[in-house]
């Protein structure tokens, strides 16, 4: 445990060093304690990668900070693993900061827990992992952070997944646009994807950075270059 001084807020934090144990069970003890979740050290593999997104992006952590970085050797898988979700995390940091007070949700898929459903004021986020050629079984686990920037306008950021949207109610949504997002300064708009690439409006394939087995055999090609952070745009419609 690590205790430090917040100016902004004229309290002391508990922090955690976080590595064993139930995450979530363990992190909701400590933001009761303190008002504040804060996470100076968690592991740097991709289980701990996943932990981030979940304590930033549906536990409301104000910092997380995996520990050991500075080992990790340049352009090996670890650390291009981790380069990449800091790419995504610090998307989603401008977009917190341009939009304060919007809903933001983040997810954890694995084993136990394949499947997550988002619920944005009605309209909805069925998160999960896709038939074989989309997300490997190796995505586990996958994760990401969805955030409401306004009403039909989602940022969703993250690695290993398949998203589909729908609402609550009757109707259907479908994509209107989808803008990916750089992960260098979490702003720049680097493509936006054509109807083949949002699988005609239907839904959202986040691929993990390792080669995706048998894309070749996909009628529409899956590629895993991509920031894995995009702005999407909504439409509802009956039927």
């Amino acid at each position: 445990v690590e205790a430090g001084y917040s100016r902004n807020r004229g309290a002391t934090i508990i922090g955690l060093e976080l590595y064993l144990g139930d995450f979530r069970t363990i992190c909701d003890g400590y933001r009761a304690a303190s008002g504040t979740l804060f996470i100076p050290e968690m592991r740097r593999s991709k289980e701990g990668l996943a932990q981030m997104m979940l304590a930033i992006g549906e536990l409301g952590a104000i910092g997380a900070s995996p520990f050991g970085v500075d080992s990790l050797v340049q352009g090996e898988p670890a650390w291009l693993r981790l380069k990449d979700g800091f790419g995504q995390l610090r998307a989603v940091a401008e977009c917190l900061r341009d939009f304060p007070d919007a809903m933001a949700r983040g997810f954890v898929l694995d084993v136990d827990h394949p499947s997550a459903e988002l619920d944005f004021n009605g309209f909805v986020l069925r998160i999960g992992t896709g038939p074989k050629g989309m997300t490997p079984a190796s995505a586990y686990p996958a994760y990401g952070i969805a955030i409401e920037e306004t009403p039909g306008r989602i940022l969703l950021a993250g690695r290993g997944f398949m998203a589909h949207f729908g609402t609550s109610g009757s109707g259907s949504t479908g994509i209107l646009a989808a803008e990916e997002i750089s992960g260098s300064d979490g702003r720049t708009v680097t493509r936006r994807f054509n109807g083949d690439e949002i699988f005609s409006g239907k839904f959202a394939v986040f691929p993990g950075i390792e080669p995706i087995p048998d894309a070749a055999d996909q009628p529409i090609p899956i590629s895993a270059d991509m920031t894995g952070i995009v702005r999407y745009t909504f439409y509802r419609f009956e039927g």
